[in-house]
């Protein structure tokens, strides 16, 4: 929605900007960092099927 976020997931690390789309497996280790001087800002959706 706004900004760009250096996103790790295990050993990988992506770029994600303004209208990209990131689908994982939650249980692998993850978290993502503000890249440059805009706040970031995302919709995320969390699905359990337990």
């Amino acid at each position: 929605m706004q900004g760009a976020m250096r996103f790790f997931h295990g050993n990988e690390v992506f770029i994600a900007e303004k209208g990209d789309c990131l689908y994982f497996n939650a249980s692998v280790p993850h978290y993502g960092v503000c890249v440059g001087d805009e706040k970031v800002k995302c919709l995320m959706v969390i699905y359990s099927p337990l």
